[in-house]
């Protein structure tokens, strides 16, 4: 099933082609991320929409979720559970930074940096 009706929302995904991933591993943490962040904005911020980006700009691989529901001042005491541990950890064990912020516009922004070497992957 896709997020759209696992969740009953609207889901926009904008990713390049060939997009270079390191590893399956890092691959499959990204995925968890992604699907953790679309869980909680459902859950927690009860978002409608949600927009995932993957792009590869300067040698950087960049993971963005951002969704449409309660930003994180109206979500902060959910911020200590699973959910954002989880997405930390994926993102540290894929080697990505990790950062969880309010949206200009409302919602909540989740953002992965990978620095990456295009040739070597």
């Amino acid at each position: 099933a896709t997020i759209s009706e696992t969740y009953c929302m609207e889901c926009i995904v904008e990713a390049q082609d060939d997009i270079p991933l390191p590893s399956s591993s890092v691959a499959e943490h990204l995925y968890g991320i992604v699907m953790e962040a679309v869980h909680c904005a459902v859950r927690h911020g009860h978002a409608k929409r949600v927009n995932i980006g993957l792009a590869y700009r300067s040698g950087r691989l960049e993971l963005t979720v951002l969704d449409d529901g309660a930003s994180l001042p109206a979500r902060k005491n959910q911020l200590d559970g699973g959910g954002l541990a989880a997405m930390k950890y994926r993102a540290q064990a894929a080697g990505a930074s990790f950062e969880m912020k309010a949206g200009t516009d409302g919602g909540t922004i989740v953002c992965c940096t990978l620095q990456i070497d295009k040739g070597r992957t």
